[in-house]
């Protein structure tokens, strides 16, 4: 089943699954424990590689919608759901959404300058996007409900929220202003949702960061 699951993932994303190896450790695993890693290896030409050299203030930042919690965060997700998990099973092991295909046809719309992953660390994975001397401003976008469930059961902040857990995007595009409009629609066509989330600003400090607009920040209703 799982070696089933990945085979459908690297078709759904255009990939060759070209290795493997299993191996037993009974000294570390027993019974039904197992434990996986993975890689995924691509090339790209250099003149069409996204990233920060290409980030300039003034551009917009989408948000793209996740699946759900995706794989981070599970140390806390098994302790706050701990006394009802089986409820909640179907929601925690939601696949984690592929975007390569809709990254594909992102590019193939143009404007799109960087991309970053949403993953543990949440918005502070934003910064990987952007250049030296910049910032990302951050609006509010709509948090689904299993997310304000957790950060209701584990008295956490929004700051907290932000940088535990994705709270709903998983993977943020610096667009240039012209395009917003445009990507959107290529979302909607691909099957996602897609947020204005923020911008991108001068300052801030040497090294790139993100900031909330508003200090009393919260996630908009879905």
């Amino acid at each position: 089943d799982f070696l089933a699951g990945v085979q459908n993932a690297c078709v759904a994303s255009d990939c060759a699954l070209i290795g493997g190896e299993t191996a037993e450790m009974p000294g570390l695993y027993e019974g039904r424990d197992f434990d996986c890693a993975g890689f995924a290896v691509g090339v790209v030409d250099k003149p069409k590689a996204l990233g920060p050299s290409r980030v300039r203030a003034g551009m917009k930042i989408l948000g793209i919608a996740s699946s759900g919690f995706h794989s981070n965060g599970f140390s806390l997700l098994r302790q706050v759901f701990a006394t009802d998990l089986d409820s909640w099973k179907n929601e925690l092991l939601k696949p984690t959404s592929l975007y390569m295909k809709l990254v594909q046809a992102g590019m193939l719309e143009g404007g799109i300058e960087a991309i970053a992953h949403i993953t543990g660390g949440g918005m502070d994975n934003v910064p990987r996007a952007l250049p030296k001397g910049t910032q990302a401003r951050i609006h509010a976008w709509p948090v689904p409900a299993p997310f304000l469930e957790v950060k209701k059961r584990a008295g956490l902040n929004w700051n907290s929220m932000l940088t535990t857990l994705n709270c709903g995007l998983g993977m943020v595009w610096v667009v240039r202003p012209e395009k917003v409009s445009a990507l959107k629609n290529v979302c909607v066509k691909m099957g996602f949702r897609a947020f204005d989330v923020g911008e991108v600003e001068a300052g801030g400090g040497i090294e790139p960061g993100w900031t909330l607009a508003d200090p009393t920040w919260e996630g908009l209703d879905l």
